[in-house]
């Protein structure tokens, strides 16, 4: 990933990151909902500009997208965690990507990190290129 991808996600507001992640999404054929599910909290609370979205293929996956410069830290991703009943069906998308800590807490929880290395390549290898 160029320096300047990872600039150009984090220079963006939390709107515009989370379009960004759905267009990404959606080429890939998933469906994309702004609406939680039933009986879910809201993730994005602990995440300052953080949105929410549901991906839905042949399974669904909550996407929470983290916009801004900062990593996301390891407190930060366990008080999303207690947001959740299936930390499994979560997968965070940050714009600066994680610190060591919070990579060893998606492990251990099974939870879904992307960061700008992961969401530039996606991006540059979408099955149809014409939209995004």
């Amino acid at each position: 990933m160029s320096p300047d991808s990872r600039e150009r996600f984090a220079q963006l507001d939390g709107e515009a990151f989370a379009r960004l992640v759905a267009r990404t999404w959606r080429a890939y054929g998933r469906a994309i909902e702004s609406d939680l599910p039933d009986g879910v909290g809201d993730p994005s609370a602990p995440i300052d500009g953080g949105r929410v979205l549901t991906a839905r293929a042949a399974d669904r996956r909550i996407v929470l997208t983290h916009p801004g410069g900062e990593q996301l830290a390891a407190t930060a991703l366990l008080a999303v965690l207690a947001e959740v009943e299936s930390p499994e069906e979560l997968r965070v998308v940050s714009a600066a990507g994680f610190e060591p800590g919070a990579l060893s807490v998606g492990d251990a929880y099974g939870v879904d990190l992307v960061g700008p290395g992961a969401l530039a390549r996606l991006r540059d290898h979408q099955p149809d290129r014409a939209a995004p």
